[in-house]
Formats: C-alpha cells, sequence, structure tokens
C-alpha cells in the first residue's frame, strides 16, 4: 500500500461525486484531484515531501483551458495539456472504431462474410492495443530519470492513436 492511499481514500470519502464536490463548495471537480493524485502517487521520488504540501499542490489544479496549453511553462500544465489532448484523441479513435464496426454489422455491407471481418478487426484492434502499449512503454522507460517521461508517454500515445485514427479510415470503402 503506498504512501499516498491515504489522501485518495480521504478524497474518496469527502467527495461522493462531482455533484458533491460543486455542493460543499470545492473548487475543483474530483476528476482533477483524482488526476493530480494520481500524478503524485508516480513521482515516487517525492515521498519525502510532506502529505499537506502534495496535497495543497493538488488543490490548485486546474483542468487546462484550451489556449492556456500554448503556454504551458511547468510539468504539470504541460501533463495536463498532454493529457487532455490524448484523451481528446482516444475519444475520436474510440468513435471511428465504433463506426467502423457498426458499418462491418451492416447487412447491406456487400462483404460475404461480414462477422469473419468483425473478428477480424476486433482481433486486429486488441493487438495494435498491446503494441502501442509496449512501444509507450518503452518510450516511457527511456525517460525515466526525467520530468519530462510523462509528456512523452502521453505523446506516443496521442501519435499512435492519431496513426490508428487514418488507419481505420482506410477500411471504409467509401
Amino acid at each position: 500500500m503506498g504512501l499516498l492511499y491515504l489522501p485518495r481514500l480521504l478524497f474518496a470519502a469527502l467527495l461522493p461525486s462531482q455533484a458533491g464536490t460543486r455542493r460543499l463548495g470545492l473548487p475543483k471537480p474530483r476528476s482533477t484531484i483524482e488526476k493530480c493524485l494520481t500524478q503524485v502517487e508516480n513521482m515516487k521520488a517525492l515521498r519525502a515531501v510532506p502529505l499537506f504540501m502534495l496535497l495543497a499542490g493538488c488543490s490548485n489544479a486546474e483542468e487546462p483551458a484550451a489556449d492556456s496549453c500554448s503556454n504551458a511553462l511547468t510539468t504539470m500544465e504541460i501533463n495536463a495539456c498532454a493529457a487532455a489532448q490524448q484523451e481528446q484523441t482516444e475519444a475520436q479513435l474510440n468513435a471511428v472504431y465504433q463506426q467502423l464496426m457498426d458499418r462491418l454489422a451492416e447487412p447491406d455491407s456487400g462483404l460475404d462474410d461480414p462477422g469473419s471481418v468483425r473478428e477480424q478487426v476486433r482481433a486486429a484492434q486488441r493487438l495494435w492495443i498491446d503494441f502501442r502499449k509496449a512501444d509507450c512503454d518503452a518510450q516511457f522507460a527511456l525517460y525515466a530519470g526525467g520530468s519530462i517521461r510523462t509528456a512523452v508517454y502521453l505523446g506516443c500515445m496521442q501519435t499512435r492513436a492519431a496513426q490508428r485514427i487514418t488507419e481505420l479510415e482506410s477500411y471504409f470503402p467509401y
């Protein structure tokens, strides 16, 4: 059990939902605080820093505004922007994949065996997910000693997702 497990339990108990944070008058939604705590938990070198200092930093964590990402200077700002951008690309990837799977399920798709094609695409996507994780984990490990490692990892995930979107879109016959 990690050193920062207790504050995560504390926040989980205090903030049962995003609506709860607003009801309590707290400035940040639960997801922002959880993201900050996750980043802090991943920073093993900071275990010597007093817990109240780490939590104070989390209380000031903000979701990045779109225009603020071009001015991001600190590691936390850069990581928050990279995470937001990666989440958007991931949502787009999921939408394109689902659209492809839906089209392949249409009875008038013109395919001899649409069920087989769907299974092959599903298997390929699962293998691609494993490849992307392994590739981005390797890039993370390459920068394991530096503060840029999270941004590199998220950038890798986003780049691979954008490439996969293009690949999946090439499946569409029209």
